[in-house]
């Protein structure tokens, strides 16, 4: 039986914006689950989610998934489920060995664009957040009701800039990111093209970029978002 097309509703935003989702790797001791994309939520899978909240805040998106545990299996969903908007998916064939930035690396190579989100593949999103974004200007979210499973921090600076990404920084970062500027963004591809930087996470190169003067507004997430990252989490979500 041929599966249904799936339907996406859109809302009106002329801008070309490029998404890139990082869903290489499986969540957390999850491997028997399947690849992080294709959990299954209150019986739509989580890419679902993903491909309608940005669909339903804009009109005209590129969408580029990161792919590397169980690849073939979440390509073929895409493709079966997807064929008609533009869904561009990029495979880490080398997910095991590398980190984030190897497959953000991958997907910058993979667009011309210069208005780019970029958020971690196992985070389930309202199109409410995305909104919050002023896309003529950089962007980071914060989470206003943070979950321990947004590990990674951000201090802010004067005028409500962000500083600094770490572990243990004061304000929980939401993994979700948005650059604007083509001089940025090929600043971003040269610094994860750096060997050095094959095994690091990608807020340790949105650093690099922030040591550069690039400077990014902080958005304190008003709506609920969750990351998919372990078993105890999914159980509670499914």
């Amino acid at each position: 039986m041929r599966k249904q097309k799936k339907k996406i509703n859109t809302r009106e935003v002329t801008d070309l914006v490029s998404f890139i989702i990082i869903s290489d790797t499986p969540a957390h001791r999850m491997k028997s689950y399947g690849p992080a994309p294709l959990l299954t939520i209150k019986k739509r899978k989580l890419i679902d989610y993903q491909i309608s909240a940005i669909y339903d805040s804009f009109s005209n998106p590129e969408i580029i998934v990161c792919v590397g545990f169980e690849s073939g299996k979440v390509i073929e969903y895409i493709k079966t489920s997807y064929p008609d908007i533009n869904i561009r998916i990029v495979e880490n064939q080398f997910f095991e060995t590398t980190n984030s930035c190897e497959s953000l690396r991958l997907c910058l190579n993979n667009t011309s664009n210069d208005k780019i989100f970029i958020l971690n593949g196992s985070l389930l999103f309202k199109p409410s957040t995305v909104r919050l974004c002023d896309v003529s200007n950089h962007c980071v979210y914060i989470e206003k009701n943070p979950e321990k499973e947004f590990e990674v921090g951000v201090n802010i600076g004067e005028n409500n800039n962000a500083v600094h990404f770490s572990y243990g920084a004061c304000k929980h970062w939401s993994e979700m990111i948005y650059i604007n500027d083509r001089d940025s963004i090929d600043y971003l591809r040269l610094v994860t093209s750096s060997d050095s930087f094959k095994n690091k996470f990608i807020f340790e190169a949105i650093n690099e970029l922030i040591k550069r003067d690039t400077h990014f507004s902080v958005i304190k997430n008003r709506y609920s978002m969750h990351k998919v990252s372990n078993l105890r989490k999914y159980q509670k979500l499914r």
